[in-house]
């Protein structure tokens, strides 16, 4: 597989556990991505984002991206909430599917990056009509989800800067330059093939 992915979650400053969660699943040349942010932090917000993580990886096999943001939202209805991004990437192909509900920012970034919409929203209260939206990954190019814990505006810039590094230096650099001291912060990166 010439996928180099990783995530970072780092909980709010002075917690010990975030309410924030990645999923890295491979299956064959599928590579499933899943970012999770739950309302507030510290242990209530990090134990529900946990049983979301669990509900993923248990139903990722038997739905599309739609129906598992649909089934989560059933799944934590009546919860403090939560928001999510998810993405489903083709090794081979470069073929990117991906669709969100919440605040959840994710783009490509490279010669064609683009921004992935994820649909307003607040899993387990308020659940949008979701669109899935497809795109192709290029070789070289970073697919990047973060939660609203991590300033997204110069994502650009990260990326020229480190146009020859691996997804967890990137992810680190995301989250230790642009991560806010009021939340809990979290990522993935994910890089396809060799650098552009």
């Amino acid at each position: 597989m010439n996928l180099d992915s990783f995530a970072l979650c780092r909980p709010f400053p002075g917690e010990a556990q975030s309410g924030d969660l990645a999923v890295i699943e491979q299956h064959g040349e599928q590579l499933f991505l899943g970012l999770i942010d739950v309302a507030g932090h510290g242990p209530k917000a990090h134990a529900l984002a946990v049983e979301c993580g669990e509900y993923l990886r248990s139903h990722l096999l038997d739905e599309d991206l739609t129906g598992l943001l649909q089934g989560l939202h059933r799944h934590i209805r009546y919860s403090r909430g939560a928001v999510a991004g998810l993405a489903l990437l083709d090794a081979s192909s470069g073929e990117l599917n991906f669709a969100g509900v919440g605040n959840i920012y994710a783009c490509t970034l490279g010669r064609a990056g683009r921004t992935l919409i994820s649909r307003s929203g607040l899993l387990g209260q308020i659940m949008p009509s979701v669109r899935q939206e497809h795109t192709r990954l290029r070789l070289g190019e970073l697919l990047v989800l973060c939660s609203d814990g991590v300033h997204s505006r110069d994502l650009e810039t990260l990326f020229t800067n480190t146009k020859g590094g691996d997804a967890k230096n990137i992810a680190t650099e995301l989250v230790e330059r642009f991560g806010k001291d009021t939340d809990d912060a979290s990522c993935i990166v994910v890089r396809r093939g060799a650098a552009a």
